[in-house]
């Protein structure tokens, strides 16, 4: 991956026909990533104290100069621009060969029993037609991601949100619902039965669980009444008369499924 980001970086300065520009090399590409990963660590607040004298921060200065690190950063590239098909409306293009490459190794992760789908904000606050406001969320300003993860914290598949461009089946889009087709995306690598899945409100509906109990999988989530065709529960007001700790449950016909409120 780092030759093909060095390769990618010299064609779009050659290109650009960049000034004074040298050549990059993978090494200088892995510790231009490195040094990113230590910001994120270090938070400095402007990236110029980095290299600072007074600061005296031997990681940096001794693995990029300062005008190498800015002249790699502003013509760093990943995929060449000029292979960009026609009409292409993939939002993430220019990052998609890194996005594959990472998605590729969590594939070849062995599964937990215990797994979860949801979703999660990369923070961004620049321009980008994705960018998303989720109220709530502890970065509401983002990138939306669909992940598919373990109780050991790692993650198994994911899939970048782009709106009515996310790689979701058309079909399972009119059929059930965004939310459940991004289901069906994501469980699709789950071939073993028995596996236990947990998921929020957002991705629920009945046909969603109809099918996981299908594929032989265990779910427990929460639910919105709305999504189930108005179940025959207690309604708030009748339930709020009750003594603390009542419920109500309703289970379906063939008893594979059941709603507790």
């Amino acid at each position: 991956m780092f030759e093909r980001m060095a390769e990618m970086t010299n064609m779009y300065a050659l290109h650009n026909a960049t000034s004074s520009f040298r050549y990059a090399s993978p090494e200088e590409i892995k510790a231009l990533v490195g040094l990113h990963l230590a910001m994120g660590v270090m938070k400095l607040p402007r990236v110029r104290m980095y290299w600072d004298s007074t600061m005296d921060i031997g990681l940096f200065r001794d693995a990029l100069s300062h005008d190498r690190f800015f002249q790699l950063r502003s013509n760093l590239h990943v995929a060449n621009n000029l292979e960009r098909p026609a009409g292409d409306k993939d939002v993430f293009y220019k990052v998609c060969p890194l996005y594959d490459s990472i998605r590729k190794r969590c594939l070849e992760l062995s599964l937990d029993e215990n797994l979860c789908i949801d979703e999660q904000i990369v923070p961004f606050r620049g321009a980008l037609s994705v960018k998303q406001y989720v109220k709530g969320k502890p970065n509401p300003w983002g990138v939306k991601i669909f992940f598919l993860c373990g109780k050991s914290g790692f993650a198994y598949d994911f899939i970048l949100c782009q709106g009515a461009a996310t790689e979701l089946s058309e079909q399972s889009k009119k059929r059930m619902g965004h939310g459940a087709a991004v289901i069906l995306h994501l469980s699709h690598r789950i071939c073993d039965p028995n596996h236990k899945l947990y998921m929020d409100n957002y991705f629920t509906t009945y046909n969603v669980l109809e099918m996981l109990a299908e594929k032989k999988m265990y779910a427990a989530v929460t639910a919105r009444a709305c999504h189930f065709a108005k179940p025959p529960l207690m309604d708030d007001k009748a339930m709020s008369k009750e003594e603390r700790g009542n419920y109500d449950q309703v289970t379906s016909f063939d008893g594979k499924i059941a709603l507790v409120k």
